[in-house]
């Protein structure tokens, strides 16, 4: 039955089965699910004890802008508490973002392929989506993002490193990005893998920026690195306390509940466990790009706590073979990289289910078809 009400935009957005993946709580018991870059470790063993204490509380609203939580985070960054605010994941901050700055018909560039909420936050606040291509190493190519800007430019969005590729920019690159922006345009450096490209060698963003006089927001999130995704919890170090003031006016008041705030404030008070994480990721990524490598496969440089993967034009009948071994990888939805999956990076006894039918797999499909090469 048609109807008339919702907004025409909706008909040009993903649907549910396209915006809402597999997740724990609904695969089977044995899966492994390497298609959603979580942490596949658990959070500090701080948290749990801080969440026992946080649920005398839960009667109660929470902070509307909690300051301890404000605190840390500023102090870990080493900016100012006035410059830093909260939400609930990036996810939701990104739109934040795009309704705080974006009138209908401005522009917001950003690089593709790359992670799908900047196309669909600007098309929900009216603006307009103009996508870059990316690089031929997976990176976000500054100097074409910087030459398409205009004067209806209003937000450019540079994740690094970028998803769903793994390679990030140089500091000198992003510095030189941030020297030439013009006043009206807001750069949004989404850094939601931060702590794996310090690890793999990446530059502190946050740190470059300081004292640099364009208009930029950083994004970070805890549910990479701090293994806090199922509490979804997110934050944005802005340039100047006047920016961030613009987004508080536009982002819900209660947005970040009691437990994530308490979570948050254990799981950063250990800095031994995320590096424990960190340390454990970034090697078995190192080891999963070698196996890959020995099998002929193209592997793009990676920061990140993922691969992208080349591995032929049998792309969706591997993807779905693995799916019905219980095994979770996901396809890069984008036609220059038809051949390419992304692979989150597990345990190393989930790399290695992950690799044992990978390797069945092909085999498979390499005997059904033994003219094709995936090199």
């Amino acid at each position: 039955m048609s109807s008339n009400v919702g907004r025409p935009l909706l008909a040009s957005l993903p649907g549910t089965a396209e915006r809402f993946p597999a997740v724990h709580a609904t695969l089977a018991a044995g899966s492994t699910p390497l298609h959603l870059n979580e942490s596949p470790y658990p959070p500090s063993p701080r948290v749990a004890a801080a969440l026992q204490r946080a649920f005398t509380d839960l009667n109660r609203y929470p902070a509307p802008h909690p300051a301890e939580l404000v605190a840390a985070l500023a102090e870990r960054s080493d900016v100012a508490a006035d410059t830093v605010l909260t939400g609930p994941g990036s996810d939701d901050l990104l739109l934040t973002l795009a309704l705080t700055f974006l009138e209908p018909g401005d522009v917001a560039l950003m690089p593709a392929p790359s992670f799908g909420k900047y196309h669909s936050a600007t098309a929900v606040a009216g603006g307009r989506a103009v996508s870059v291509p990316i690089d031929a190493h997976g990176a976000v190519d500054l100097r074409a993002l910087a030459a398409r800007i205009g004067p209806d430019t209003r937000l450019v969005f540079v994740p690094t490193p970028n998803n769903p590729t793994g390679a990030g920019v140089s500091g000198d690159e992003i510095v030189a990005f941030a020297a030439a922006l013009p006043p009206h345009v807001v750069a949004v450096f989404d850094l939601a893998y931060h702590e794996f490209a310090l690890r793999s060698g990446g530059p502190d963003v946050p740190r470059l920026l300081a004292g640099c006089p364009a208009r930029w927001i950083c994004l970070r999130t805890l549910s990479k690195a701090y293994c806090l995704a199922g509490l979804r919890l997110g934050y944005a170090l802005c340039a100047d306390a006047e920016l961030q003031s613009m987004v508080l006016k536009i982002r819900s008041v209660f947005n970040v509940g009691t437990p994530a705030i308490v979570a948050a404030l254990a799981a950063l008070d250990d800095t031994e466990h995320m590096r424990g994480v960190v340390d454990a990721i970034v090697g078995e990524r190192d080891r999963l790009r070698a196996a890959f490598t020995e099998a002929s496969l193209a592997v793009l440089p990676s920061q990140a706590n993922f691969l992208a993967v080349r591995v032929g034009p049998g792309r969706d009948a591997l993807v779905e073979a693995l799916r019905v071994r219980g095994i979770l990888i996901a396809k890069i939805a984008h036609p220059d990289y038809a051949q390419y999956v992304r692979i989150s990076v597990g345990t190393p006894e989930q790399n290695r289910v992950l690799l044992a039918g990978l390797h069945a797999c092909l085999a498979a499909t390499r005997a059904a078809e033994p003219s094709r090469t995936l090199d």
